[in-house]
């Protein structure tokens, strides 16, 4: 008997990175639709979890995104930094309202914010 990929996912990936709403396995998405592996097409009424809110594959995001690559796919800021980074820390900091000192911090998730301190 053919395992199916749910149970091949419960033997290979940990409890705790699993939040489902919804038993899907994702194939593909675009705009604001999400494709399945048997090709059925849901509508993303979560936005990815706020991750894809203007939808999949925006064609202005897909292309920064590919110049950005196409430039410089990686650096550690901490180590070696680079001037976009600190460009978008500017943007950031000019758009935000308030009359004081500010600092950005860049971090892969919202935990982030939460273990550091500027």
């Amino acid at each position: 008997m053919t395992k199916s990929f749910f149970d091949t996912e419960n033997e290979v990936i940990a409890n705790s990175l699993k939040i489902r709403f919804y038993p899907i396995s994702v194939k593909s998405a675009t705009g604001t639709r999400i494709i399945d592996q048997a090709g059925k097409e849901y509508l993303d009424l979560a936005a990815g979890w706020a991750v894809a809110g203007i939808g999949y594959g925006h064609p202005r995001v897909s292309n920064r995104i590919k110049n950005q690559y196409d430039t410089l796919s990686f650096t550690s800021q901490l180590s070696a930094p680079e001037s976009t980074m600190v460009t978008l820390a500017e943007k950031l900091i000019d758009i935000t309202p308030g009359d004081f000192p500010k600092k950005v911090w860049f971090g892969h998730s919202g935990s982030d914010a939460n273990d550091c301190i500027a």
